[in-house]
């Protein structure tokens, strides 16, 4: 597993290294502007910023054969798959951590970036990544690397749909209650939270879809 995630750093480092440094930057410039979309795109940004070099990943195991060397190796091809998941999820943990970064320092300029609405973002922005890695994994194996790009933008076009779709289903169910049973917390926040736990749910499914799908593909 570690030679694996090795594996994955190495052929991505120059991708994350610079990644990160553009999302430290940019997300606190936006978090530094007076208007509440700069806000809602700073919370989303790390992250998925940060995911999407693991696609250049698969791309270059493809171009240079390493996905099918790796099938010849003593190792279970569920092994493979937990170290794609497990690489992702160590990425968004660095999004995590530059997004707190650029709050702490967004915070120290402008004294009104921890709020409510902005924490509800944070964990909006999670979720959504959430669900792109969780679409992403599974159609890539099945569709092949050569329709990386493709893959990416339905895993993007499902992932805010899933947001809209299951805001909307909120507010029509159980939004009002919720806003009565907790008067003194952002009316937003109940939401988010659920939102965040469906999409780890999501990625967890997506993970066993994930290696039914890889022990039956043949290169």
């Amino acid at each position: 597993m570690k030679g694996l995630l090795l594996n994955q750093y190495y052929s991505n480092e120059k991708s994350i290294k610079h990644s990160i440094v553009l999302s430290l930057i940019i997300t606190t410039i936006l978090l530094l502007l007076p208007y509440e979309p700069s806000l809602r795109l700073a919370g989303f940004l790390p992250f998925i910023t940060i995911v999407s070099p693991i696609l250049e990943g698969l791309k270059f195991e493809a171009m240079s054969g390493w996905n099918k060397f790796l099938i010849t190796l003593p190792l279970n091809r569920s092994r493979v798959i937990q170290s794609y998941y497990l690489f992702f999820s160590i990425l968004l943990f660095i999004g995590f951590c530059v997004a707190t970064v650029s709050f702490i320092v967004a915070n120290f300029f402008s004294k009104d970036i921890f709020t409510g609405l902005a924490l509800t973002v944070f964990l909006k922005g999670i979720g959504m990544t959430l669900i792109m890695g969780g679409v992403t994994f599974p159609l890539t194996h099945h569709l092949g690397v050569e329709k990386a790009e493709k893959v990416m933008m339905i895993s993007m076009v499902t992932g805010l749909g899933m947001l809209m779709m299951s805001g909307w289903l909120y507010e029509e169910t159980i939004g009002s209650v919720m806003t009565n049973m907790f008067p003194r917390i952002h009316a937003d926040l109940p939401f988010s939270i659920l939102f965040l736990v469906i999409s780890l749910l999501t990625f967890i499914a997506s993970y066993m879809v994930a290696i039914r799908i890889y022990e039956q593909k043949e290169f």
